[in-house]
């Protein structure tokens, strides 16, 4: 018990850069299923790797 009470700010700083961490995955999967993109009106967005430019109809030279 006194290892746990000593490690207890560590221990809560952790759960909460894990929460973040999960929350983050969670928003960008729920965007992915939804169809959105992170390069929606990116200058680049044909020119990366090319799948944002047909997922937001944007027609690439």
């Amino acid at each position: 018990m006194e290892w746990f009470i000593t490690n207890l700010p560590s221990i809560i700083v952790f759960i909460a850069v894990l929460g973040l961490v999960f929350g983050l995955v969670y928003s960008l999967v729920k965007s992915k299923k939804a169809g959105k993109s992170s390069c929606a009106g990116c200058a680049m967005a044909g020119k990366c790797h090319g799948s944002c430019a047909t997922q937001n109809n944007v027609k690439t030279e």
